[in-house]
């Protein structure tokens, strides 16, 4: 948020000073952490031309940020900077604040009907009673009289006419009109009448915490820009902000995708270690954290609840089908595009006044599809390529990982001797020591432990299987059909 002090008289001067200090605010952050433009005004008005620019800059030149006036408790805005007070989207006023004409000063009727001709403009752009305004502007007006109207069939709203207006029959009208204004009174309005008897605004706050409030919206402290002054808090954790800012690259999210994808590839072959899933979790873990952080470029973050929830799902699909229910593909493939999409939506800024520079949604959408197609396919490769490598290099006692772990075979010094030990392993019958899922291990007769897989079907802890098949290096075994078969 970008707060904009528009502090006594208003001339070129003034006006010249707040569009360049906003504009150069505007092109170093390039658009992209502000989403709102607050006005703070407490001005008896000035030159006409002056306050008529500062107008149009803010209708003209804002027009894709919520831009909001804010006149603060005890302050004012009379005359010409109604001009700039009106042209925001969103007026708040505070405690004992005035919106009207300047009662200390005679201006000539020509003068009036300029700055009333120029507030019906501004009010036809915002939705404002144009009576009231021209009541605030000159004294050369009729009564002004407001009445309810039925709008729909159960919702009213206030109109405002002059007495000439009540000779013709308002089609809906409620009650009888009650004149607010008299001939020739020139308008000076409180808060609380602005609200209830103008309708000029829905909203009143004494500062900025209120403000928010009334509105709907949150903007931390340190994301409050003082035209000029920077933020009005700085930070708690300057380190941590560039810390989440670092996580939010795309080269970061790539290698975050990149090593989760590992992980989880290594869980799967072998499973039980769990360490590998655990980093696997990590790293998605802190990719969505990372992103549902607020920075500089997306004040709201761009990951979300639902997203994790959708992530979460994916994941409780794959576990399904290789737990539980394996061989039916329908689960795992559910799982793996509720898992991308999840990501990509997580990649996504929350609405597009948040995208960079010229960059639209479809930009944005192509990048992060980008980043999750490169970390993935990375993931794949470097996982094939730990296998090779590691099943060449590794021995019998090769450490943490070894050849057995990644290729399921015993390890043997030659293709010949590998080849040997595979063949005297068919039709060789143990016992399931962790439960097949089908993935697990068995423990054969003579002691050694196999890792192995089933042709699809779950055989629990303790049950007897053969060896049936081994290709590429993967086990197959089924239930034992005879006890006594070795």
């Amino acid at each position: 948020m970008l707060i904009v002090p528009v502090t006594g008289v208003i001339d070129k001067a003034l006006t010249d000073s707040l569009i360049r200090q906003i504009q150069t605010e505007m092109a170093r952050s390039d658009y992209r952490h502000i989403r709102y433009v607050l006005f703070e005004i407490d001005s008896p008005g000035g030159d006409l031309e002056a306050a008529q620019k500062l107008s149009e800059f803010i209708l003209e030149s804002l027009k894709g940020l919520t831009t909001i006036a804010f006149v603060p408790p005890g302050k004012l805005s009379l005359a010409e900077s109604l001009l700039v007070t009106f042209s925001a989207k969103e007026l708040i006023l505070g405690g004992e604040a005035r919106l009207g004409a300047d009662l200390g000063r005679s201006p000539s009727p020509e003068q009036d009907r300029e700055l009333r001709d120029r507030l019906r403009v501004v009010a036809g752009a915002r939705g404002y009673p144009s009576l009231v305004l021209d009541a605030m502007a000159t004294n050369q007006h009729d009564e002004v009289y407001s009445q309810r109207v039925a709008v729909g069939l159960n919702a009213e709203e206030t109109k405002f006419r002059t007495k000439s207006d009540l000779d013709v029959d308002l089609r809906g009208a409620r009650g009888e009109p009650v004149r607010v204004i008299q001939k020739g009174e020139r308008l000076v309005v409180s808060a609380r009448e602005a609200s209830e008897k103008f309708k000029l605004t829905q909203h009143s706050a004494d500062n900025l915490s209120e403000l928010q409030i009334a509105l709907g919206i949150s903007v931390a402290e340190e994301n409050q820009l003082g035209l000029g002054s920077g933020p009005r808090k700085l930070a708690a954790a300057p380190g941590l902000q560039g810390l989440i800012e670092a996580f939010n690259t795309p080269l970061a999210r790539f290698l975050l995708i990149l090593c989760g994808c590992l992980a989880a590839l290594i869980e799967v072959k072998t499973l039980g270690t769990s360490i590998a899933g655990i980093f696997s979790v990590f790293c998605f873990g802190i990719f969505f954290l990372a992103g549902s952080l607020p920075t500089q470029a997306h004040p709201l973050g761009t990951a979300t609840l639902w997203e994790v929830i959708l992530f979460v799902i994916g994941l409780s699909l794959f576990a399904l089908e290789f737990l539980l229910l394996p061989g039916m593909a329908i689960f795992a493939i559910s799982g793996a595009a509720l898992c991308a999409v999840s990501l990509v939506l997580a990649m996504l800024p929350a609405d597009a006044s948040e995208l960079a520079g010229k960059q639209t949604m479809g930009d944005a959408i192509e990048s992060a599809i980008a980043t999750l197609s490169y970390g993935f396919a990375g993931g794949c490769l470097l996982f094939l390529l730990l296998v090779r490598i590691l099943a060449r290099r590794a021995g019998p006692s090769g450490g943490l990982v070894t050849s057995a772990t990644i290729t399921g075979v015993a390890t043997a010094n030659s293709a010949i001797a590998a080849q040997t030990i595979q063949a005297e392993l068919i039709g060789k019958s143990g016992v399931v020591s962790t439960t097949l899922r089908p993935a697990g291990k068995v423990e054969l007769a003579q002691g050694q432990v196999l890792d192995v897989v089933t042709l699809g079907e779950y055989i629990e802890k303790g049950t007897r299987v053969r060896v049936a098949s081994i290709e590429s290096g993967v086990i197959t075994v089924t239930r034992e059909s005879s006890p006594n078969s070795s």
